[in-house]
């Protein structure tokens, strides 16, 4: 118990979360500055987003209960003791706003963080990546991150997404071996 509590507290003091961040797009990314003075984009949806984020982030709407990140079931691997979880808005204008945590991760080691849809289930048409739609589960691959030297990430993520229903998996991938490491089922937010 004793070891617990003081993992805890030592993630709650290195300040492990990074600065809040928008993802418009993959490789084009803004992060938020804490005085108010980030840049608004000229595009009038990106500035909706990041309007709505900023405001959000003052005044945080009702987040949905924690989902465990775990281990995937079958085709990815297992690293000893990663952890994590994702907390997100059940609604949100133009985008999915979620917060991560991980744990236990390798060290200073890059992953990507991805949603994952299915043909069979809501929101798989709005995906970036992957084959057709209508019969291939599609993909975003929206976000390389680095863990900390101890193998932990925080943070709070706007994603750029179009309007409409989702029922995604979120995944954590390691760019290494392509695997899946840590992901969580699927589940449903919509974007407004």
């Amino acid at each position: 118990m004793k070891r617990l509590l003081l993992t805890g507290l030592l993630l709650f003091a290195t300040g492990l979360r990074a600065a809040p961040l928008i993802v418009y797009a993959k490789g084009d990314s803004l992060v938020l500055k804490t005085d108010g003075t980030t840049p608004k984009p000229a595009d009038a949806a990106r500035a909706t987003l990041l309007a709505s984020f900023e405001a959000d982030l003052a005044r945080p709407a009702p987040f949905k209960p924690p989902l465990k990140l775990v281990p995937p079931p079958e085709l990815g691997r297992t690293v000893p003791g990663a952890r994590g979880q994702i907390q997100f808005h059940a609604t949100f204008p133009l985008g999915f706003v979620v917060n991560v945590s991980l744990t236990g991760l390798a060290p200073s080691h890059q992953y990507v963080l991805l949603i994952k849809g299915s043909p069979y289930r809501a929101g798989n048409q709005y995906l970036a990546e992957g084959g057709p739609a209508e019969t291939t589960g599609r993909y975003y691959e929206f976000l390389a991150i680095t863990t900390s030297p101890q193998g932990h990430y925080r943070a709070n993520l706007a994603l750029f997404l179009p309007p409409g229903f989702y029922d995604t998996q979120f995944c954590v991938k390691d760019p290494d071996d392509s695997l899946v490491v840590l992901y969580a089922d699927f589940f449903k937010f919509t974007v407004e």
